[in-house]
């Protein structure tokens, strides 16, 4: 029964090396002639999201280095608590770059197919993007406000454009 071992609707010469269909190793609506995507095209999705996961990394790691520079002792009254901010900083500085990008993204799409469900997404990421902006370490010392760590209006600000996140989502999946 060798009809059993070969692949569907193909010849012994066309089997894969890897296994695999033909189809898993061309990119969607490419020729068969451009052969299977490597990790240098831009326009491979896993290329570009690892390549904005690094840059974020990076930024992030930039950012947070400065700042113990710059900021040495006013981090916090403990080491244990300035390791802590210093670790809040890196986290949020990435969530602010990638959502940057992702914000592009989702406008992008919107330019192209203007919906309420776009729009949504773009409102999302902004809403995001403000919380991560907002909840950075370093935002409350931007606009002078030296109460401590923690401490004022920029304990709760951050988590009111999380709610308007969440509410845009809540009302997004109720259509």
């Amino acid at each position: 029964m060798s009809g059993e071992e070969q692949p569907s609707g193909g010849s012994p010469s066309e089997e894969q090396p890897s296994g695999g269909s033909p189809s898993e190793e061309q990119p969607s609506g490419g020729s068969p002639s451009d052969g299977p995507r490597t990790g240098g095209s831009s326009g491979d999705p896993l290329y570009r999201t690892a390549a904005l996961v690094a840059i974020g990394l990076l930024v992030a790691l930039a950012v947070t280095f400065v700042a113990t520079v710059v900021l040495r002792g006013r981090l916090g009254a403990s080491p244990r608590l300035a390791l802590l901010v210093l670790v809040k900083l890196l986290v949020t500085t990435f969530n602010v770059v990638v959502l940057l990008a992702l914000t592009g993204t989702y406008v992008a799409v919107y330019r192209d197919l203007p919906n309420r469900f776009t729009l949504s997404l773009v409102l999302f990421s902004v809403a995001l993007l403000l919380y991560a902006v907002t909840s950075n370490p370093l935002f409350p010392l931007v606009f002078g406000f030296r109460g401590g760590v923690g401490l004022g209006p920029f304990t709760f600000i951050p988590d009111l454009f999380a709610s308007v996140a969440i509410v845009v989502l809540l009302y997004q999946s109720h259509r």
